[in-house]
């Protein structure tokens, strides 16, 4: 529960710098993502903003079957406390 709350302060704080975000859980791992996109230079212009305003930010591309999303990332988070 930690890492869920960590990661609902973090999606609080960019929300309040203008940024749109939703949190994302796959298994334990938390992600406070911050967009999706077609295209990997959208995701880089968006991550440079967020580096701006003072976030760590990563960007992860997926592929699903035709459709590829890239998205920006602000964090990642465990749900156990502990190193990841």
């Amino acid at each position: 529960m930690f890492r869920c709350f960590h990661a609902n302060n973090l999606a609080d704080q960019a929300k309040s710098k203008g940024f749109d975000t939703t949190i994302v859980q796959s298994e334990n791992l938390y992600k406070v993502q911050i967009g999706a996109f077609s295209k990997k230079s959208n995701a880089d212009a968006l991550a440079s903003k967020a580096k701006s305003s003072g976030f760590d930010t990563i960007i992860i591309q997926l592929v699903l079957t035709k459709l590829k999303q890239i998205s920006a990332i602000l964090s990642l988070f465990k749900e156990q406390e502990g190193p990841y």
